[in-house]
């Protein structure tokens, strides 16, 4: 607590400059401070990005070979948004014209489907004209409350591709968590593979209503 004066007390010049030199040396104490901790970032900024700046391995050549298929595999992290979908969609189209894929399979869609109106679907917010086929998982364990919902899975054939691809019994999550979606592809009765994308929830322990993680703890709970 500051030291009060009373009405019939007066300060000394020594007082006065003690004071000045004490607020000059508490000022010098926070700026080291600072100055450390601002190191302290920088290093777990350096960490972080160690981590995550890592050398392209291999390279895909733009034109495919004959007979051979091309899927794209990404984490869309949400499409809930117009602003969102519409960049992304305009990424995608970019990569399509340079790589010409067979299928897509994305993970953390961030939608619930229960929410779209009649003219929406996963394909119409990715822009994409060509024939497709969908399989897609989210959380329908429990009731709808907005388009916007964390985590979610789909598989999208496309083109020629359609014609071979086929969503059978328990190609998605069965537990409606919607952590994995899948499609088979098949073009003779002996020879079949699937392609799955899946979600997993992690280490961290968000502590959001609407995280993947509080998610999957109230199914456990309820359950």
């Amino acid at each position: 607590m500051k030291r009060r004066l009373k009405p019939t007390e007066t300060t000394t010049d020594q007082e006065i400059r003690q004071a000045v030199e004490d607020y000059r040396l508490e000022g010098e104490g926070l700026a080291d401070v600072d100055q450390a901790m601002l190191q302290e970032m920088n290093i777990q900024a350096d960490r972080y990005l160690s981590k995550r700046k890592v050398p392209t391995i291999g390279s895909v050549p733009t034109k495919k070979a004959d007979g051979t298929w091309r899927w794209l595999f990404g984490n869309v992290n949400g499409l809930a948004t117009h602003r969102a979908r519409n960049y992304k969609a305009s990424q995608l189209s970019k990569l399509n014209d340079t790589y010409d894929f067979n299928g897509l399979a994305f993970c953390e869609v961030g939608v619930d489907t229960r929410c779209f109106k009649a003219s929406e679907s996963i394909t119409s917010f990715l822009q994409i004209e060509d024939t497709t086929r969908l399989s897609m998982a989210h959380n329908k364990y429990q009731p709808k409350i907005s388009l916007g919902q964390q985590g979610g899975c789909c598989v999208v054939a496309m083109g020629e591709t359609c014609q071979y691809a086929k969503v059978t019994k328990g190609a998605n999550d069965p537990r409606n968590l919607g952590r994995f979606s899948s499609m088979v592809l098949s073009s003779h009765p002996d020879q079949r593979f699937r392609v799955v994308s899946a979600y997993n929830v992690g280490r961290p322990k968000p502590k959001g209503l609407k995280t993947v993680y509080q998610q999957t703890l109230r199914y456990i709970q309820e359950e």
